[in-house]
């Protein structure tokens, strides 16, 4: 399970299996109106507490969420796949993704896994500079169909990044 954790204001810890619908409006308004497809509301109704971060206001309202599953290609050694984090436009540029970003990697080192991976496309800088500002590396760029390269990054994963998310 995610440890709780504070970020200014924000409260950060992993899903509460009751928030998923809100997760879900949260999800369909980020990602153009596309839902979450039914077996990742499945594998989050079952493994959220320990595979998706959620970040709430101080009325509770989740503003921001990290979702996390395993690749069939990364499973065997340790690496956790971060399929996708999103801020709600009115919470963002304060760190909130960052922040996410390091409970994220605190969590997945203290359960033993050993790295991160995440994909971004080249035309998502604020994306990009979140993930590097925690040592998030591109590890392969993927050439885009419409000229757009997507950038497959990695975090390893060690006993030094017992960090606080503030830090």
């Amino acid at each position: 399970m995610i440890q709780p954790a504070t970020f200014r204001e924000y409260r950060i810890g992993g899903l509460d299996p009751d928030d998923l619908p809100g997760i879900r409006v949260l999800h369909r308004n980020l990602r153009g109106r596309a839902d979450m497809t039914l077996w990742r509301r499945w594998l989050y109704r079952l493994r959220g507490p320990s595979l998706l971060i959620v970040v709430k206001n101080r009325s509770g309202e989740a503003v921001g969420f990290e979702m996390f599953y395993f690749e069939t290609s990364g499973a065997r050694g340790g690496v956790i796949h971060a399929a996708f984090i999103g801020v709600a436009p009115q919470y963002r540029n304060v760190g909130i993704a960052t922040a996410m970003h390091r409970l994220s990697i605190r969590h997945f080192s203290a359960a033993g896994l050993s790295a991160i991976t995440a994909r971004v496309r080249e035309d998502h800088p604020v994306s990009l500079r979140s993930a590097k500002a925690c040592s998030f590396r591109i590890a392969k760029t993927i050439p885009g169909r419409d000229g757009i390269a997507t950038l497959e990054l990695i975090r390893q994963l060690d006993s030094s990044c017992d960090r606080t998310p503030g830090q």
